[in-house]
């Protein structure tokens, strides 16, 4: 299962799989637009991920059957997740073929 985390960033990574040379951890898969440390100013990143997850750190695990995490399989989607105070929404945004 992928998992969203907020932390240091907001960013995806796998349960399983390949860890940090260090390995301290699990390799992250993506990081949020504007929410990663390693590229992002500090204060700007961690406005912006307490302004669109809360203060708090957290873990969310996503189910790899779920048709929406299906459906970008094989293309160059992207996964669209929102936040509101109470639940997190997936989506995918994948361009037609033909389209851009």
């Amino acid at each position: 299962m992928p998992g969203g985390v907020k932390d240091h960033g907001v960013y995806l990574m796998s349960e399983f799989g390949e860890s940090k040379s260090d390995g301290s951890s699990r390799k992250h898969i993506a990081y949020a637009m504007g929410c990663n440390p390693d590229v992002d100013d500090f204060d700007a990143w961690w406005n912006r991920a307490r302004s669109e997850f809360g203060g708090d750190d957290f873990a969310e695990y996503f189910d790899l059957d779920d048709p929406v995490l299906e459906s970008l399989r094989g293309t160059d989607g992207a996964l669209v997740i929102e936040a509101t105070s109470t639940h997190l929404y997936i989506a995918a945004e994948i361009a037609l073929p033909g389209k851009s």
